[in-house]
């Protein structure tokens, strides 16, 4: 290992940031509507507790699955101009 790391601006919207786990999670508005659908107990919680909630419950830990699931479909369907 060189101890370089590697980040990549997020190709889904146009925030020009790096596409980080709490990116693609919680901000991209690429994902809204899907955030919206599975994650919107998150809104109004910082980023540590955003983690905090999703990981100290078993029905939160089934909804986060399913939004990364549905995410990784949408990005597969995605078409790269």
């Amino acid at each position: 290992m060189n101890g370089l790391l590697c980040t990549y601006v997020c190709e889904f919207c146009n925030l020009n940031e790096v596409e980080t786990e709490a990116h693609f999670m919680f901000i991209c508005p690429f994902y809204e509507r899907l955030q919206m659908q599975y994650l919107p107990y998150l809104n109004e919680k910082t980023e540590c507790d955003k983690w905090n909630a999703i990981f100290g419950n078993h029905g939160l830990i089934k909804k986060t699955a399913i939004y990364i699931t549905e995410t990784l479909k949408k990005r597969a369907n995605c078409v790269y101009v």
